[in-house]
């Protein structure tokens, strides 16, 4: 998966991801969930997973609905944790860390972690016109996942680790 884009049009979608974390500074092994053939393929080091907010155009509805509709659609990655033999990992706090301050102005983004942290959510939503980009562009969302290593060890401290990874893109396509 090379900078493929993926499209948000009416409401939501969802896209499900594996990560395998290591306690080094390896990649993290984070695979999508690629319908067309059943299977998870593994990211690329380099690639940006970008995500396209388009409405399309709705004729005969008014500003103040078509505003409505922006801030409904919304992106869910959904990432599970795989397990792992070189131990116990867990999602830690809210899963990610931002690598840099983000303009929340364009779009809103949570992050949820579920299922005894084996399991995050993050949810992009409210993208707005601003985050229109012109050409190929896309907002880029920096950010590291953040794991603990549980220690079942007497004495052993738990690890929090930080992935080299990923990037996320966000766009609205600007109406025709």
């Amino acid at each position: 998966m090379q900078n493929e884009v993926m499209s948000v049009e009416l409401n939501s979608k969802s896209f499900l991801f594996r990560l395998s974390p290591t306690g080094t500074s390896e990649q993290w092994g984070l695979k999508y969930y690629d319908p067309d053939c059943g299977e998870y393929k593994l990211v690329s080091e380099d690639a940006q997973l970008n995500v396209e907010f388009d409405l399309g155009d709705i004729p005969g509805i008014s500003d103040n609905a078509r505003r409505a509709l922006i801030s409904k659609q919304q992106a869910v990655f959904i990432v599970e944790m795989e397990e792992c033999t070189a131990g116990d990992w867990r999602f830690w706090q809210n899963g990610i860390s931002l690598s840099s301050e983000q303009d929340a102005q364009d779009y809103n983004l949570t992050a949820e972690v579920q299922s005894s942290g084996k399991t995050l959510v993050l949810t992009i939503d409210n993208v707005l016109r601003n985050a229109a980009l012109p050409g190929d562009m896309f907002e880029t969302i920096d950010f590291r996942f953040v794991a603990v290593r549980l220690n079942n060890s007497a004495g052993q401290l738990n690890e929090i680790f930080y992935s080299q990874d990923p990037r996320v893109g966000v766009r609205r396509n600007k109406p025709g």
